[in-house]
């Protein structure tokens, strides 16, 4: 019986690429029956989403007005 080869797992730019959707669909494919297949890049890509998601609800806090420099006429 051939022993099986060492796992290889897609490198950190290729999963950017899926989780921003700029894989072509068979490369796109190919990730995703890796993660299918891999808890420990599921468990990766499920923690990247994640923070994907915390990104994008943060908004920048307003400055008070009495921090604003006042206007000031040339």
């Amino acid at each position: 019986m051939k022993p099986e080869a060492p796992l290889t797992h897609p490198a950190a730019d290729e999963w950017s690429a899926f989780l921003y959707g700029e894989l072509p669909p068979e490369q796109h494919a190919a990730l995703e029956a890796h993660r299918a297949s891999c808890p420990a890049c599921a468990t990766q890509v499920e923690q990247w989403r994640e923070t994907m998601a915390t990104l994008d609800r943060w908004q920048v806090p307003a400055r008070p007005a009495s921090s604003r420099p006042a206007a000031t006429w040339l």
